[in-house]
C-alpha cells in the first residue's frame, strides 16, 4: 500500500510533482472517501476544504482523474454543472481549462440560458492536473487499496437512521480505519462486470478489478438498502492515421474559447493550437452488421437498463431502424494518435466491431487500438438518500456518482462535491446543507434523484430545471460562491472576494445602463441604428437599447465611454442580465413560493400509512416509501395529486406535533361518521364503543365495512404477525353476511362491472351457499397472509395500479401492465425491476394496459404484445425498446355497449406465434397475422340473433388452442364461450353458462380441458371438455364467500388457481377433489389479475396483482418477506 500526502499547496500546478510513498500511518480520520473517479476526487477535495481530515482510498493512484470514456467535458446541461462545481471551488472546471484542446459553446443559436460550454480534453493533461491538485491539498491523504467492508456500530439516538457507519476494513490490512463519515463513490466498480461479445469478466473498467464483494454485501444485507443494476458502454479507440478524414465534415472549435472556470480568463491551449473534430454518419451496412451479430452479443440481450441519451449503436439500430446516425470523431489529446468515435459504443466481439467500423466510408481502412466493451454495475436506489446525499438508514454514510444511478463525469462531480461538503460538516458536528432546485442545477440533480429515483442512468439537461433562465452558466458564481463560503465553508476567501467584486461591478453596470435615458431618435443617431423606428419617438434607457439583438455593450461603451467603459470586462454578462431581467423577476416570485414549500419540513417519523387525513392508499405508500423531507419534495413525487398535497399541507400546518403523534393510527371522529353513513350503518351502531372501521383506501375514495371488534383489539391486531389464517381473534376481523338478491346477469353490464381502479375492498357476499345461512360469521384477515401451503416469495411495489401480468415462456421475466400505460418487467427470482416499456409520445400512453402476451418473431427475437384500453394493440421488442408495430382497433359495429371508442380488453397468441386475436368492448374479435401485421378477420355478431354468430356483449377472454394453431375460444359478458376456427367466418361451437369478466378462460395444454371462471356469484369455476363442450365438474363457493372470478389458471396437472374480488382472495384448488388447499387473503383491494410461471427454476410460481402491488407466491419454497421498490 502506498500513502502520499503534500501539505503545501502550490499556486501553480506543474506537470511533474514529487510522490513520497509511505504506509498508512494513522487509522482515524474525519472523512473517508472510497473511489478516485470524478465524484471521489471532488468529494475528497471538498471535505478537506471544509476542514475535515480526509482519506481518499483508490485502487490505483495513477488512474485518479482518468477519463474512462469520452475525453470531453460539458455540454447542454452538463456545462452548467461544471460551472457550478467551479463556483463552489471544485476541481473539474480548472482541470478542463488546463486540459482542453477544443472549446465550443453548444446551443449558441438559442438563448444564453441554455448554452452548453463544452471542451475536448487531453486525457493525460486532465489526469495530471487532478492528481497534482489532490496530492497538494492540505488535510488530504491518498492511499492505494480496496475496501473490504464497512464498519457498522450502535447508532446515535438523536439522529435519524437504523445503523451508524464508523469506518471500514481495507483488504490486506489487519487494523480497521475509523472515521466519522464515509463517502462511497464506487462508479462502475460496485460488483462490476465487463462484457465483450459472449465473454464476461469481473471489473469496473478494462484493466481494473471490481470493488470487493464485501462492500456490496454490506450495502444489501447489513444496511438493507435496495440495490439495482445498470449498464453502460464505451466505443473502440481508432488509430487516427488509418482514417480518411477527407470523407468527414470538419467541426472547428470556437475562435475565442470560453473557459469553464470563473478563475480563468483564458484557456491553457491557445486558440490557434486547438484541434478540430470530425462528423460522419452510419450506413445501412452498420445496421446489417448489428442485426446479424445479435446472437453473439450477450450484453445487448441482458435485461439491465442502459443510458437512454448515450445508447450503444446496437440499441440505436434496434430502436430506430433505417435511420442514419451521427458519429463524431474526436481527438484524445495533442500528442495522441487515437480518435474517439462518439456514437459507436458497442459490445459485440472485436472482429465484428472492426467489420462494423469499416462499413462507414471514412473508416474503410480503420484499425482499432482497443475494442469497445460494456459494463454492468450495482447502484443504490437514490430515494433512500437525504438531500445531503446521506443514506437515510445509515448515519455517517454518503453516496455520490454512478452508485446513485447517474451517468456522466459532470453529474458525478456535482454529487461528489456536495456529498464531500456534507460529510465534512457531519464529521465536524455541523448541520447538513441542501441545495434547492431554485438556485442551482446541482439542486435539480439531487432533488430529482432523492425524490423520484431512477429507472435508467440519469443525465442532466437544461429542460429538467424549471428556472433555467435564472440558472444560467454565466451567473453560477453569483448564485453559489457566496453560499459556498458563508454557509458551506468550501470556497476560499480569494474566490469569495472575487465573486463579491463581480457582483458589485454588475450591479453598478446595470445602474449605469438605467441611468442613461434618451429619446429613440437620439439613440438612433448616436448608435447609427436602423432597428429603431423613425416615426415613433419614445424615451428609452440604455438598458432598453441593450435588449435589441444587434446592440452590444461594447457599442454603448464606444458611444458613451465615460459612463460605460469601466464595465467593459462585464460586457457579455451585462448583455445577458438585461436580456433575462424581466424573466428573472417573474421567476423570483415563483421561486419564493417554492422556497416557502421547501421550508415546510415533514417529520421523518410521520406514519403515512395511518395518517388521519384523506389520502389514497397509493399516495400513502409513495410517501411512506420515499419519505420526502419537505412539502416541496413531496409535490414532485410521481403519483402525488394536487388534492393529496393540499391535505398534507393542511395536516402539517394545522395539526401540532403532539397532536400528530397522538392521532397516529386512529381515525378522525367526523370521518368515522361519514364513513358509516356511506354504508348505511344505524345510529345505534355508530355510537357503539365496540364498532371498528376496516378502511381500504382506493383511488375512488374510502370503502368501509363495520366490524364487531373492540377498538383496542383492532389496534393490537394491526401490529400482530400471525402465521396462519384466522388463528386467533386478533388475527382477523369478523363481519356478518347479509342475504342479498342475486343480480340478473343479462342487465346492463356497466351497472355490475366495476373497473379495477374503483373496486370495493368489501362487497356484500351473494350466492346460494350463504343465502341459506344469512347470519353466518366469517373471519377476514386484515393483513395480507397465506396459509401453511402457500408462501410469499416477493412483493413488488409499483407506482400505480396494476392491470395485468404475464410470465414469459422461459419463466425468466414477469411483465406487469400498469394503469398509466406503462409495462414493467421484473425478475421472478428476486423481484428486481428489469426495465420499462412505454412510448410517451403517443396520446394513449397513459391508458391502462389490459393484457400482455409474450411471443417470438421469425428471427427468434423476443416480442411482447400488449393491448390498451384506448383500443390499441402494440408489439414491442423485449430487449430493444422498439415498437415493432401498432394498430388502432376501430369500432366495427358489433353488439357491444355502443362505445364511441373500442376498448381492447384481451388478447391471445397462437401456438406457432403466427397469429394473434384481440377482443374488445364492442363485442368483436380481431385476428392478426404477426408476420405481416395485417388484419386477417374481424368476427362480429350479425343483426339477427342466431346461435354462434358472435358475442352480444363485451369479449373479456381469449385462448388459442395449445396445439391447433387455427383454433381459439372466446368468452364474454353474454354468458357464452364460443369456439372459433380461423378458416371459418363464424363460431363453430358454443357453450352457455360462464359469465366471464377478466382473464378467466384457459385451455389445459395436456388434457385440453377448458377452465372458466364466472363473475356470477352463484358459480365460481367450471371445467369443460373442449371437443364436446360438456361440463366435467364445477367448484362451488366455499365458506369464505362466493368469489367473483377475475382470473383463473391451470397449475400443473392437479391444481387450479382462482383469483377474484369477493373478499380479495386467491385460492389454489385441487383439480380432482375440487377442495381449496391454499388461500391468500387480507388484501386491501381485489386480486384483479394473476399468472402462473410456466417453466424454468420458478415453474409454478404464482403472480397475483392487487392495487399497486404484485405478490409472488410459491407453493414449494420458504416464506421470504422482501419488498422490491426500486422503480
Amino acid at each position: 500500500m502506498l500513502a502520499r500526502r503534500l501539505l503545501i499547496r502550490p499556486h501553480i500546478i506543474p506537470y511533474r510533482y514529487s510522490r513520497a510513498s509511505s504506509g498508512l500511518t494513522r487509522h482515524q480520520y474525519d472523512v473517508i472517501v472510497v473511489g478516485g473517479g470524478h465524484a471521489g476526487t471532488e468529494a475528497a477535495a471538498a471535505a478537506a476544504r471544509v476542514g475535515a481530515e480526509t482519506l481518499l482510498i483508490t485502487q490505483k493512484i495513477q488512474t485518479i482523474g482518468a477519463l474512462s470514456c469520452n475525453p470531453s467535458l460539458g455540454g447542454v446541461g452538463k456545462g452548467q454543472l461544471v460551472r457550478e462545481v467551479d463556483a463552489l471551488d471544485g476541481l473539474m472546471g480548472r482541470a478542463g481549462d488546463w486540459a482542453g484542446v477544443h472549446f465550443s459553446i453548444l446551443n449558441r443559436s438559442k438563448g444564453p440560458a441554455v448554452w452548453g460550454p463544452r471542451a475536448q480534453l487531453d486525457r493525460g493533461r486532465y489526469r495530471e492536473f487532478i492528481q497534482a491538485e489532490l496530492l497538494s491539498t492540505p488535510r488530504l491523504t491518498v492511499v492505494e487499496g480496496s475496501v473490504d467492508e464497512l464498519l457498522v456500530s450502535e447508532l446515535d439516538a438523536n439522529k435519524p437512521g437504523k445503523h451508524k457507519v464508523t469506518g471500514m476494513r481495507m483488504a490486506g490490512v489487519d487494523e480497521p480505519v475509523q472515521c466519522s463519515s464515509v463517502v462511497l463513490t464506487t462508479g462502475t466498480f460496485l460488483s462490476g462486470s465487463l462484457f465483450m461479445g459472449q465473454t464476461t469478466s469481473p471489473g469496473g473498467r478494462m484493466g481494473d478489478p471490481p470493488s470487493c464483494a464485501g462492500l456490496s454485501h454490506t450495502l444489501r444485507e447489513v444496511l438493507g438498502l435496495t440495490v439495482g443494476r445498470l449498464r453502460t458502454g464505451t466505443p473502440p479507440r481508432i488509430v487516427k492515421e488509418t482514417v480518411d478524414l477527407s470523407l468527414a465534415t470538419v467541426q472547428p472549435p470556437d475562435k475565442q474559447p470560453t473557459p469553464f472556470s470563473y478563475a480563468n480568463t483564458r484557456t491553457h491551449c491557445p486558440p490557434e493550437e486547438q484541434l478540430v473534430c470530425y462528423l460522419t454518419h452510419t450506413t445501412p451496412g452498420v445496421e446489417k452488421v448489428v442485426r446479424e451479430s445479435l446472437h453473439l452479443n450477450c450484453h445487448i440481450q441482458e435485461d439491465t437498463k442502459g443510458p437512454r441519451y448515450c445508447p450503444s449503436i446496437e440499441s440505436r439500430v434496434l430502436r430506430f431502424p433505417g435511420r442514419r446516425h451521427q458519429v463524431w470523431l474526436e481527438p484524445e489529446g495533442l500528442t495522441s494518435d487515437l480518435l474517439y468515435p462518439q456514437g459507436l459504443s458497442m459490445t459485440m466481439p472485436p472482429d465484428v466491431q472492426l467489420r462494423l467500423l469499416r462499413e462507414i466510408p471514412a473508416l474503410r481502412q480503420a484499425e482499432m487500438r482497443t475494442p469497445g466493451y460494456g459494463v454492468q454495475y450495482d447502484f443504490v436506489c437514490p430515494t433512500q438518500l437525504f438531500p445531503s446525499l446521506q443514506v437515510k438508514k445509515a448515519q455517517g454514510l454518503f453516496l455520490a456518482g454512478q452508485i446513485n444511478g447517474t451517468t456522466g463525469y459532470e453529474e458525478a462531480a456535482a454529487q461528489g462535491l456536495w456529498a464531500g461538503v456534507n460529510a465534512g460538516r457531519s464529521a465536524l458536528s455541523l448541520p447538513p446543507l441542501s441545495l434547492s432546485r431554485t438556485e442551482s442545477y446541482i439542486g435539480v440533480l439531487i432533488d430529482d434523484l432523492v425524490s423520484r429515483g431512477v429507472t435508467e442512468p440519469y443525465r442532466m439537461f437544461t429542460s429538467r430545471a424549471e428556472f433555467r433562465t435564472s440558472l444560467r452558466p454565466d451567473n453560477a458564481d453569483l448564485r453559489l460562491t457566496p453560499k459556498g463560503f458563508e454557509e458551506a465553508g468550501c470556497v476560499s476567501a480569494e474566490r469569495y472576494a472575487e465573486a463579491l467584486r463581480v457582483r458589485k461591478g454588475l450591479d453598478e453596470g446595470l445602474a449605469a445602463l438605467r441611468s442613461v435615458c434618451m429619446s429613440s431618435t437620439r439613440w438612433r443617431d448616436t448608435l447609427a441604428l436602423t432597428c429603431i423606428s423613425k416615426t415613433k419617438s419614445v424615451t428609452l434607457s440604455a438598458e432598453d437599447i441593450l435588449q435589441y439583438e444587434d446592440i452590444s455593450f461594447e457599442m454603448l461603451a464606444s458611444a458613451i465611454p465615460d459612463v460605460f467603459s469601466p464595465y467593459l470586462e462585464f460586457a457579455q454578462r451585462l448583455k445577458i442580465e438585461v436580456l433575462y431581467h424581466s424573466h428573472c423577476e417573474r421567476q423570483k416570485r415563483e421561486m419564493e413560493r417554492i422556497l416557502e414549500e421547501e421550508s415546510l419540513r415533514l417529520p421523518q417519523d410521520i406514519d403515512y400509512l395511518s395518517l388521519p387525513t384523506s389520502l389514497s392508499q397509493e399516495v400513502r405508500e409513495i410517501l411512506d416509501r420515499v419519505r420526502p423531507d419537505t412539502l416541496g419534495a413531496a409535490t414532485r413525487l410521481p403519483g402525488m395529486t394536487p388534492a393529496a398535497i393540499v391535505h398534507l399541507l393542511n395536516y402539517v400546518t394545522k395539526v401540532p406535533r403532539r397532536g400528530r403523534n397522538a392521532a397516529r393510527g386512529s381515525v378522525d371522529s367526523m370521518q368515522r361518521v361519514l364513513c358509516l353513513d356511506s354504508v348505511g350503518v344505524s345510529e345505534e351502531e355508530k355510537t357503539s364503543p365496540s364498532v371498528g372501521i376496516f378502511l381500504s383506501e382506493m383511488s375512488n375514495g374510502v370503502v368501509v365495512a363495520p366490524v364487531s371488534i373492540a377498538e383496542d383489539a383492532r389496534e393490537k391486531e394491526r401490529h400482530s404477525e400471525p402465521d396462519s389464517l384466522g388463528s386467533s381473534g386478533t388475527d382477523s376481523d369478523t363481519y356478518t353476511e347479509s342475504e342479498n338478491e342475486q343480480p340478473d346477469s343479462d342487465q346492463d353490464p356497466e351497472k355490475d362491472m366495476v373497473p379495477s381502479s374503483h373496486l370495493s375492498a368489501l362487497k356484500s357476499a351473494k350466492g346460494e351457499g350463504l343465502q341459506k345461512q344469512p347470519q353466518q360469521e366469517i373471519r377476514i384477515p386484515t393483513q395480507p397472509r397465506t396459509d401453511e401451503n402457500l408462501h410469499i416469495h416477493h412483493v413488488i411495489e409499483c407506482s400505480c395500479e396494476v392491470m395485468s401480468c404475464q410470465f414469459n415462456p422461459e419463466g425468466t421475466l414477469l411483465a406487469v401492465g400498469m394503469n398509466d400505460g406503462t409495462i414493467k418487467l421484473y425478475n421472478p427470482e428476486n423481484g428486481d425491476f428489469v426495465k420499462r416499456i412505454r412510448d410517451s409520445s403517443c396520446y394513449f400512453a397513459s391508458m391502462p394496459v389490459t393484457s400482455i402476451r409474450f411471443c417470438r418473431s421469425g428471427q427468434s427475437h423476443s416480442l411482447l404484445l400488449a393491448t390498451y384500453a384506448s383500443g390499441h394493440m402494440r408489439c414491442w421488442y423485449v430487449w430493444g425498446d422498439e415498437c415493432v408495430w401498432s394498430v388502432k382497433e376501430a369500432v366495427e359495429g358489433g353488439k357491444g355497449e355502443g362505445h364511441a371508442q373500442r376498448q381492447t380488453l384481451c388478447m391471445s397468441v397462437s401456438c406457432s406465434n403466427e397469429q394473434a386475436a384481440s377482443g374488445g368492448s364492442d363485442a368483436t374479435i380481431h385476428l392478426y397475422d404477426l408476420a405481416t401485421h395485417q388484419t386477417l378477420q374481424i368476427y362480429k355478431a350479425s343483426s339477427t340473433r342466431t346461435l354462434m354468430d358472435g358475442h352480444r356483449l363485451r369479449v373479456f377472454a381469449l385462448a388459442f388452442h395449445p396445439e391447433r394453431e387455427r383454433e381459439f375460444i372466446s368468452g364474454g359478458w353474454d354468458n357464452t364461450v364460443q369456439f372459433w376456427d380461423t378458416r371459418q367466418p363464424h363460431a363453430v361451437r358454443m357453450l352457455s353458462g360462464p359469465h366471464i369478466c377478466g382473464d378467466a378462460l384457459q385451455i389445459d395444454p395436456v388434457t385440453h380441458q377448458i377452465l372458466t371462471g364466472s363473475w356470477r356469484t352463484d358459480k365460481t369455476l367450471e371445467i369443460w371438455e373442449y371437443g364436446s363442450a360438456e361440463k366435467v365438474s364445477e367448484v362451488l363457493p366455499d365458506p369464505y364467500g362466493n368469489s367473483k372470478i377475475y382470473s383463473c389458471h391451470w397449475l400443473g396437472r392437479d391444481h387450479i388457481v382462482a383469483a377474484g374480488s369477493q373478499l380479495n382472495m386467491l385460492k389454489v384448488i385441487h383439480r380432482h377433489t375440487l377442495k381449496t388447499e391454499s388461500r391468500f387473503m387480507g388484501l386491501s383491494s381485489a386480486v384483479f389479475s394473476s399468472a402462473v410461471c410456466p417453466a424454468g427454476k420458478w415453474a409454478g410460481l404464482i403472480a397475483a396483482t392487487s392495487g399497486n402491488r404484485v405478490w409472488l407466491l410459491d407453493r414449494e419454497g420458504q416464506r421470504v418477506k422482501k419488498n422490491k421498490q426500486i422503480e
